[in-house]
């Protein structure tokens, strides 16, 4: 992770992002950022992220104190200008079938530039540091070009599509 660092928040870091990422960042020592997320493919995306936050991120930590890490969202914070400039997490410890799947998401201001790539690149080999991991999976939009590229670079494979997703797979 040469540009970027990934930080796992905790329960109470949440719940501050929760009602205000500028006072968390500032906790944190962080440049306070202004994300933007402009998608065609989910318009209100930070809106959905904050009732993600509400619904599952935040009460699957609070009942997974020792294993946050695997339900939390965590900041990438590009190094250099010590500013949060994405995202990324997990569903959660591997399934029955040694399983998990990811997300992401970069501010607009720095897509193209190799940081998702490199985000994905980190998360994957600390989430491959569980034996139990046999496989991380990630979905999406049809149209999505430059996710898609992100999780090519990073060895997944598409394995399934309809009209609206595409469906890719890492094995260990």
């Amino acid at each position: 992770c040469r540009r970027i660092s990934l930080l796992p928040l905790h329960h109470a870091q949440l719940q501050m992002l929760l009602h205000s990422r500028a006072e968390l960042e500032k906790s944190l020592g962080l440049t306070v950022s202004n994300i933007e997320v402009y998608s065609d493919f989910m318009p209100d995306f930070l809106g959905e992220f904050a009732s993600a936050l509400k619904e599952f991120i935040i009460p699957k930590v609070a009942e997974n104190p020792e294993s946050y890490e695997w339900f939390t969202h965590w900041f990438i914070i590009h190094r250099e200008e010590n500013v949060t400039i994405g995202g990324i997490g997990a569903s959660g410890l591997p399934d029955e079938n040694g399983s998990v799947t990811l997300g992401y998401f970069i501010d607009t201001k720095y897509e193209g530039r190799g940081f998702a790539t490199g985000a994905v690149e980190c998360f994957k080999n600390w989430i491959f540091k569980n034996p139990n991991v046999k496989a991380i999976r990630a979905d999406t939009p049809v149209e999505h070009f430059g996710s898609q590229k992100v999780l090519l670079k990073n060895g997944f494979q598409e394995y399934e599509r309809d009209s609206e997703v595409v469906k890719w797979l890492l094995k260990r």
